[in-house]
């Protein structure tokens, strides 16, 4: 009876260091700007500008793209919201609100849509600088990454 304890335990705790083991992700740090942040080491830059996973699934990878306005076609990260949101004509607006990069205000949105028939998820923050108004869109990524990505983001003088 011991023996089989000990033998489900052993089984439960190799269980654990796998699952464990095979969810730790590498993370480098990359540039945009005057922004520095951290990715995923299995996302490359494509050439479009974008950062995406080359582990993705059902032709749809996750990724993140950067875009930035001098404030020449935005007046406020305020204004680029509410574009946003005015664009978003197929896409349900799932959560809205605010948070902080780098110790700034910044908006977020998320949205979800079907695609070929596959249900994905974009999430978009928000922020301006002295410089920019930055737009971080994020494209079917778990919380965890876009936690990582977010909180990592700096902003270099």
């Amino acid at each position: 009876m011991k023996k089989r304890i000990l033998a489900v335990v052993a089984l439960l705790f190799a269980v654990v260091c796998l699952g464990g083991c095979s969810s730790n992700v590498e993370w480098v740090t990359e540039t945009y700007e005057e922004l520095a942040f951290q990715i995923p080491v299995t996302w490359e830059e494509n050439p479009e500008g974008y950062y995406t996973s080359t582990e993705g699934n059902d032709g749809m990878n996750e990724g993140l793209a950067l875009d930035s306005d001098p404030f020449m076609a935005y007046e406020s990260d305020r204004e680029w919201v509410e574009n946003l949101k005015s664009l978003q004509e197929d896409a349900t607006l799932t959560a809205e609100g605010q948070t902080a990069i780098a110790g700034i205000r910044a908006y977020y949105l998320s949205f979800q849509e079907l695609f070929e028939g596959q249900s994905h998820t974009s999430r978009y923050y928000v922020f301006e600088t002295n410089s920019y108004i930055y737009r971080l869109t994020f494209y079917d990524c778990s919380d965890d990454i876009i936690e990582k990505v977010v909180n990592s983001t700096q902003i270099n003088d």
